[in-house]
């Protein structure tokens, strides 16, 4: 795990289980497209619009995978809960 993934944030323990984990694959599917999960840790730094929708909901938002090759990002909160943003 990366020295930057803060330890008290859920992050923690979501990428201590399954960071390095990848899910599924690109492709075509039976009833619409397949796609990937990649469990890494993804600093948001320069994404501005994270940050607000963080300090908006009162809360501390990390990414913790991407999905659809890396089209979207999927982030926790310090409370827990999960966003997908892409």
């Amino acid at each position: 795990m990366s020295p930057e993934v803060p330890a008290i944030h859920p992050v923690a323990a979501v990428l201590s289980e399954f960071g390095g984990l990848n899910v599924g694959e690109l492709g075509r599917g039976m009833e619409c497209a397949r796609s990937d999960v990649v469990f890494c840790w993804s600093p948001h730094e320069g994404y501005r619009e994270i940050a607000e929708i963080g300090d908006l909901l009162q809360t501390e938002l990390a990414c913790f995978a991407t999905a659809h090759n890396h089209h979207q990002s999927l982030y926790i909160d310090s409370g827990g809960r999960v966003f997908v943003s892409g």
